[in-house]
C-alpha cells in the first residue's frame, strides 16, 4: 500500500492482529480507527513502513501491544487513545522519526511492560500525552540512540517513582501526578 488514506476503519475480535503492514507501507494515513479486542496486538507496521500518520483513533483490549512499530520511519500517532492492551500500549523497537502527540494512553491492570517502550530507536519524540498506570514504569527508552528521544509535556498519573526509565534521552517539563 502507497499514497492511501484510511477513515474509520474497524477491526474487532480478530484471532491475530487487528492490522499488520508486514512488508510495510509508504505515505498513509490511518484516521479515525477503531481497534479493539483482536487476539494480538491491534496495529502492527514493520519492515521499512515509512511516513505514516495514525490519528484520532481508539486501539484497546487486545491481546498484546496496542501499537507496535518495527524498523518503521517518520511514524506519527497523534490524538489517539490506547488503552487496556495487555502487552502495553506502544513498542517501538529500531525506528527512527518517530512522534506520539497528544495521546490518551492507559495500561492494563494485568499489564507487565511499560506502556511506552522505545528499543534501539533514533529520534523518538513523546509529547503532550496523557499516561496513566502500569506500575513502577510508563515510560522506558534502551538502547544506543536514548540520547535522540525528547520525553517532553506530559501528563503522567499513577505512578510512585514518576514512571520514566529514560536513561540519556532529553526529558522535560513532564507533570507527574
Amino acid at each position: 500500500v502507497s499514497d492511501a488514506t484510511v477513515n474509520s476503519l474497524i477491526s474487532t475480535e480478530n484471532g491475530e492482529e487487528g492490522l499488520l503492514a508486514d512488508p510495510g507501507v509508504a505515505k498513509l494515513d490511518l484516521v479515525g480507527a477503531t481497534v479493539t479486542r483482536n487476539a494480538g496486538s491491534g496495529v502492527v507496521l514493520r519492515a521499512e513502513s515509512s511516513e505514516v500518520r495514525i490519528g484520532s483513533g481508539l486501539v484497546a483490549e487486545n491481546g498484546d501491544i496496542g501499537i507496535e512499530l518495527t524498523r518503521t520511519n517518520e511514524v506519527s500517532i497523534d490524538s489517539v487513545t490506547v488503552a487496556a492492551n495487555l502487552g502495553g500500549a506502544i513498542a517501538i523497537e529500531s525506528c527512527t522519526n518517530t512522534s506520539v502527540h497528544a495521546c490518551s494512553i492507559s495500561a492494563h491492570d494485568d499489564a507487565t511492560s511499560p506502556a511506552i517502550v522505545s528499543l534501539f530507536s533514533r529520534n523518538t519524540h513523546l509529547v503532550a500525552n496523557r499516561l496513566q498506570g502500569n506500575g513502577q514504569t510508563i515510560v522506558s527508552t534502551v538502547g544506543e540512540h536514548e540520547d535522540s528521544a525528547v520525553i517532553a509535556r506530559n501528563t503522567l498519573l499513577g505512578t510512585p517513582d514518576g514512571g520514566l526509565d529514560s536513561g540519556t534521552a532529553d526529558v522535560r517539563e513532564n507533570l507527574v501526578i
